[in-house]
């Protein structure tokens, strides 16, 4: 619930997962008992009654218990203590994640994954969860516990709150689309891609993530369809993966001798099922995140409708852009460049996304740039390196859309990548200073685009 105040006019509003109802505006002085009362209500109401949730004791908001020194968040029956916020969705409507690093009464540290699922999906990511549990491939959260949110021994949904006047409503359904909250316990814990030590681990988690995403293809027969900076992470990992060339086994002797993270592929918010025998999204579901979009889901996309069927090759462009994006972005490893504004970069174009008419520029620029290249010349002197295997990733991608051309596969991409595993050396230089600006430390957490997924139109936004 929120109280706005405008030029002495003031209105309430209530909001859920679902949506927003406003009320008409109110003059304070023609309406003072009523502007008062609501003061009282915000002032003196329990926290559950102006929406916040009770399983979930945040101490920015409501007041600390003296018997608990931390935050606390509930799981079914079991009372985990935050440690601090891993990351956090700017929306209101739709699904509003929230992940939590926590730990139980043992210290064993666990991620809280606190989100509202569309009640229409026919996969939910709970299924999802439960299928990889089976398969038990490491690179890939483990379910250790799934809850829907109880409130009063009640399913927590936005029809609990759903006003009156719209339940008897025709249009109730149109209007009002149910949102489940639930909320997951997985492992491991990961850490954001990009705080990689050297170049040597920054390709080599790369390779771990595209192996990851060829057992989850190949053996669990699932399509990630979300492939972003914000899920894929690195973790502490001493399970090396089975090695079919000479290349490979050499890459898991170096990374087993330098202690370096494995690939954690996270989030599967939005992945289908290969061998359900359609690919199209159901009510509740949509493409990921835009900047790091495949082309042809980015003109479908702006089309608002079309027939491609999502495949793998789509999640291993994604892949491919990210890569592209930290060679870019970052001038060490977690440290975002300094020497020049993003906003002055090729990427300008992946985050100013405001309108369809952005979205067919970024799709025209990504085709062009499959011919000119022009992204390398925006590549930090860290990742100088690097722009060789960029440059040969971009000619697969050029070579795979083209009708008669071979398609863009694992193995393909995991070679160049091999290749520039074994020939890459670490950087002596240091980084330059500036002192007015200085370098931009990132902090431990991962970087927020999540408000990219957006579109200003309600109808496509994510839900």
């Amino acid at each position: 619930m929120a109280l706005s105040i405008s030029a002495q006019v003031f209105c309430l509003h209530i909001y859920d997962r679902s949506g927003v109802i406003h009320s008409c505006g109110h003059n304070i002085h023609a309406h003072a008992d009523t502007f008062s009362s609501l003061l009282y209500f915000f002032i003196f109401a329990w926290p559950k009654d102006l929406g916040y949730d009770p399983t979930f004791l945040y101490f920015g908001v409501v007041s600390r218990p003296l018997s608990s020194p931390s935050p606390t968040i509930r799981v079914g029956t079991e009372i985990y203590t935050v440690i601090r916020i891993i990351f956090s969705s700017q929306l209101i409507c739709g699904c509003a994640t929230l992940c939590l690093h926590v730990c139980n009464k043992h210290g064993e540290d666990f991620v809280i994954k606190d989100c509202w699922t569309h009640l229409g999906r026919k996969v939910t990511e709970e299924q999802i969860l439960q299928k990889l549990k089976e398969h038990g491939i490491h690179g890939l959260p483990i379910l250790r516990e799934a809850w829907t949110v109880q409130i009063d021994r009640q399913d927590d949904t936005t029809d609990l709150c759903c006003p009156p006047f719209l339940e008897s409503s025709d249009n109730c359904g149109a209007m009002c689309k149910t949102q489940v909250h639930c909320r997951y316990l997985l492992q491991p814990l990961g850490m954001p891609i990009t705080d990689f030590s050297c170049l040597q681990e920054f390709i080599s988690i790369f390779i771990d993530i595209i192996h990851v995403h060829e057992c989850l293809a190949n053996d669990c027969r699932i399509l990630h369809h979300d492939v972003s900076l914000n899920n894929a992470l690195k973790y502490a990992c001493i399970i090396p993966w089975r090695t079919a060339t000479e290349d490979e086994k050499k890459c898991e002797v170096i990374i087993a001798d330098h202690h370096f993270h494995h690939g954690l592929l996270i989030d599967f918010d939005y992945a289908l099922l290969l061998d359900s025998g359609h690919n199209e999204v159901s009510p509740g579901e949509q493409t990921g995140t835009i900047p790091f979009m495949a082309i042809n889901m980015l003109i479908q996309y702006a089309n608002g409708s079309g027939n491609i069927a999502s495949s793998p090759a789509h999640d291993l462009e994604s892949l491919i852009y990210m890569f592209v994006w930290i060679c870019v972005v970052y001038s060490h490893p977690g440290q975002v460049r300094s020497d020049v504004p993003l906003q002055q970069t090729c990427v300008k174009g992946w985050t100013c996304i405001k309108t369809l008419q952005d979205i067919e520029t970024l799709c025209n620029t990504r085709t062009g740039e499959l011919s000119t290249k022009f992204f390398l010349n925006h590549f930090t002197p860290y990742f100088e390196q690097l722009k060789g295997p960029a440059s040969a990733l971009y000619n697969l991608l050029r070579a795979s859309r083209d009708p008669n051309g071979p398609p863009l596969v694992h193995e393909t991409i995991k070679k160049i990548l091999l290749q520039a595993f074994f020939t890459v050396h670490e950087p002596t230089s240091e980084p330059d200073v500036d002192n007015s600006v200085g370098i931009k430390q990132v902090a431990k957490r991962r970087v927020d685009i999540e408000a990219l997924r957006t579109k200003p139109y309600t109808a496509r936004s994510k839900t």
